[in-house]
């Protein structure tokens, strides 16, 4: 068993011990049916049932947890503590507390006495009702709140911050200029990566476990990282450290977040002069797109990706509120128009080139002296951009409708079509062609058979993005008109019609595109 195996397990038994004596104190005189004893009682139960929970300890969880629920039930009940329920909550960790030496010497579950566990369930089972109402008093946590923040215990946290301090630098390693991809180096970086996702596995932090085995997937068995893998290495990192940041700001305990910025400021400096030297230029090439052209989108995505980037490695080198903030805005402001919210208009691209350079000038400041002078300039900027997307919102928004349904028109879709459409409806149908996706009217009867029209209901959803449709009367019935888009062809959605309406009676397709 490996030597950080063992740490865990100490640590198990450390906590847990603590906990039942805390809980044995405050239950030799029955003080728990105060809002206080009550809420530490809950807070250690709640722990107990999370490091065993992690440590796949199932049974001394089940009991802890039981355990919490029966003293939440009772206290929100409104009733004291009487000496039976104090009683079998102190059978309980007592029984935790003989256990924990063979559970954490055997490394393996032992399970409470069934008697016990069923005394438990049936003492808070009259309290079931109650323990959901909101009677709680102030400052107490139900049982289901203590579990959610069990992990939040200083010591665990402090614990998973050694973890992160010592093992970080070998992950940044792998964006090293000197990272060749050797076996030495490929054993250093993963070594690194296992003992932060046992951490992560050992305190119930799911998301980052899965963004280790995720940076693992992405090591070349030989080689340094490519580009895209090389973004996505520093993506995932990125989220791993804003987990950090929220953590370190809710309990005000260092888990290790300066070492991410001491680590990967060395690494990252010349992936972050490349993004902003990357980032003009594409802002540049997207003023001089035409919104008649649905490159103007493509080009959007691609400056979204980029400062998206750029907000990563902001987060993880030179960390400044009025910064993440004002390269937020830019991706909200680029991300609209990507997904056909507004065009942009004279009077974004020179302000979105001026917030690249001033983010450059400020990442700068942060990276050379730990400060910036231009916080104040920051925030202006940002308002600034925050009032054009108000102004495209409101002035730009109609004239966008009309190029765009001037642009479907263009394409041949037929008037009949184009009165129906909203703006949202065009928005869709303009992200649909930009993925090359064909536009198709399809009328189909939904009231004569159930079960064709469950079968092409389920085709529209599997296959094809429905934009809208309305209802008409077509051979002495009504039917409805879809206008749908797919990447499907139009034989291939012929046949398909066929299998789902093999007489053809409910279903009516001739093969022809609106917009080819």
């Amino acid at each position: 068993m490996s030597e950080f195996t063992e740490e865990l397990w100490t640590h198990y038994k450390d906590e847990t011990t603590v906990c039942v004596d805390a809980i044995e104190a405050s239950l030799a005189d029955t003080p728990a049916d105060s809002v206080t004893g009550a809420r530490d009682c809950l807070r250690c139960l709640g722990l107990i049932k999370e490091l065993s929970e992690a440590m796949k300890i199932g049974g001394t969880a089940t009991l802890a947890g039981e355990s919490a629920l029966l003293l939440a039930a009772f206290h929100n009940s409104g009733e004291p503590l009487d000496e039976k329920t104090a009683g079998l909550l102190l059978e309980a960790v007592t029984h935790i507390k003989n256990t924990l030496p063979d559970v954490v010497g055997q490394k393996a579950d032992i399970a409470p006495p069934e008697p016990l566990l069923a005394a438990i369930k049936e003492a808070g089972g009259r309290f079931e009702n109650i323990a959901h109402e909101e009677k709680q008093e102030p400052g107490l946590e139900s049982a289901t709140d203590v579990s959610d923040h069990a992990v939040a215990d200083p010591g665990l946290l402090i614990f998973f911050g050694s973890i992160i301090s010592e093992n970080i630098p070998h992950v940044a390693h792998a964006l090293d200029a000197g990272y060749l991809g050797s076996t030495e180096d490929r054993s250093r970086v993963s070594t690194a990566l296992e003992a932060l996702r046992q951490a992560a596995d050992g305190i119930g932090f799911a998301n980052a476990s899965h963004s280790m085995e995720e940076l693992e997937k992405l090591l070349p068995e030989q080689g340094s990282l490519d580009e895209s893998a090389r973004n996505n290495y520093i993506t995932n990192i990125g989220f791993v450290k804003s987990m950090i940041d929220r953590i370190e700001a809710d309990m005000d305990i260092d888990v290790g977040s300066a070492v991410f910025i001491k680590s990967l400021q060395p690494v990252l400096l010349n992936d972050f002069e490349k993004l902003f030297e990357k980032a003009i230029p594409a802002i540049k090439r997207h003023r001089d797109s035409d919104f008649s052209d649905i490159n103007e989108q493509e080009s959007a995505e691609s400056v979204v990706e980029l400062l998206k980037l750029i907000d990563v490695q902001v987060q993880l080198i030179a960390p400044n509120p009025s910064l993440h903030n004002l390269v937020l805005t830019q991706i909200d402001i680029f991300g609209r128009i990507a997904h056909g919210e507004f065009g942009s208009d004279e009077r974004l691209a020179p302000l979105a080139v001026k917030a690249i350079k001033l983010s450059e000038r400020c990442a700068g400041d942060l990276l050379l002296y730990g400060e910036s002078d231009f916080d104040d300039e920051v925030s202006e900027l940002t308002e600034n951009l925050k009032q054009v997307i108000l102004n495209l919102n409101v002035g730009v928004r109609e004239k966008s409708y009309d190029q765009m349904i001037e642009y479907l028109s263009g394409l041949g879709v037929e008037k009949k079509f184009l009165e129906l459409l909203t703006t949202e409806n065009c928005k869709d149908l303009m992200v649909s062609l930009s993925r090359g996706e064909h536009i198709y009217a399809i009328l189909a009867d939904l009231e004569s058979d159930e079960t064709v029209t469950e079968l092409f209901v389920n085709w529209l959803n599997e296959d094809t993005n429905p934009i809208t449709s309305r209802s008409v009367f077509f051979e002495e019935r009504t039917y409805f008109e879809f206008i749908l888009t797919s990447s499907i062809t139009p034989d291939v959605i012929s046949e398909k019609i066929k299998s789902i309406d093999p007489g053809g009676k409910m279903i009516v397709f001739d093969g022809e595109r609106i917009s080819k």
